[in-house]
């Protein structure tokens, strides 16, 4: 897979799913050199050609994206309840001005067209540099995951028994301690998907180093423990994808122009291996701050994970680039 037309370091979020009748869908969203927010189709083991505009960002040029996909039904608790071929789906960005605000913008479901959200997605002091991630699971329960102006990553939720946002008081930390100002953030569910998840959240440290936290579906996070430091650089992304019940996987740019790395974690063993070499293709270069995407998709189907894909925005290029794994 190969989209053209992209804004050199875009904004870049993927989504999976698969849908009622067992069929595989994959989503990419990227912002054009006219700020429009673009998606390329992928289904049934096809991409589809070019790409479609989903709606315009003029006014924001390099925001970030997130995007998350909802199951048929809104309001049930069943693991049978997976997404339509035609989904509700959902992308979060950011309006880059002061003060910065989360955005959301909907595509119904069975619909073709999108629209902005009349919702407030609440924020903590956000930060005008804040990246955004996503998760969805369940009937659905929502969260939305940012940097607020003191360094820390904090979460906005959305539950569909209150059917409300949260998340504008200060108790939504994610990160223990503050982290790298501007720092890529991504997030995954893994485990017992879609009722009782694990989640994965990720992002880098002061110290440029990959750190994460796990949580649950009571929203308690905790830090997650490497047994080695991962360095990265601090101009690079990272992006998480979980498979159930096997494992999550980060990728990040390496320091000093390293190619992509990789960091495998297995549930199974409790343990996570790496750095490994990912694939080639240099996604950033240590002194162009922002340049570079990554996202990714795992195909949440494959218990043993033996499928997904990474997308990457290659340095001063603008092209999107596929990476099955």
């Amino acid at each position: 897979m190969s989209s053209t037309t992209a804004l050199k370091a875009t904004g870049l979020a993927s989504t999976y799913w698969r849908d009622s009748k067992g069929v595989d869908h994959v989503r990419v969203y990227y912002q054009d050199n006219n700020g429009a927010i673009r998606e390329v189709k992928w289904d049934a083991g096809q991409w589809t050609d070019g790409s479609t505009e989903c709606f315009a960002k003029r006014d924001s040029l390099g925001t970030p994206l997130a995007v998350i996909t909802l199951p048929e039904d809104l309001y049930s608790e069943s693991t049978s309840n997976v997404p339509g071929a035609n989904p509700e789906i959902r992308i979060y960005c950011l309006k880059l001005e002061e003060p910065p605000s989360i955005q959301e913008f909907i595509k119904p479901k069975n619909k073709t067209t999108w629209g902005s959200s009349p919702n407030i997605i609440p924020t903590y002091n956000l930060s005008v540099t804040s990246r955004l991630a996503a998760i969805e699971y369940g009937d659905p329960h929502i969260r939305v995951y940012y940097q607020d102006k003191s360094g820390f990553i904090r979460q906005a939720a959305w539950n569909s028994q209150v059917d409300v946002w949260v998340g504008s008081a200060d108790d939504m930390k994610v990160s223990s301690t503050p982290v790298l100002d501007h720092t890529p953030i991504s997030a995954a569910v893994g485990v017992n998907y879609p009722l009782f998840p694990e989640i994965t959240v990720a992002w880098l440290d002061r110290n440029d180093n990959v750190a994460a936290a796990a949580g649950s579906w009571r929203d308690e996070f905790h830090p997650l423990e490497f047994s080695t430091t991962y360095s990265a650089s601090s101009f690079g992304n990272l992006t998480v994808a979980a498979w159930h019940g096997e494992k999550a996987v980060i990728w990040y740019n390496g320091q000093n122009n390293q190619r992509v790395q990789k960091v495998e974690y297995s549930y199974a063993t409790d343990e996570w291996k790496g750095p490994i070499t990912a694939f080639s293709g240099n996604i950033t270069q240590s002194s162009s701050a922002g340049q570079g995407s990554l996202a990714a998709v795992a195909f949440a189907s494959a218990v043993d994970g033996a499928l997904g894909s990474v997308f990457y925005q290659p340095y001063d290029d603008d092209n999107i680039v596929e990476i099955a794994v």
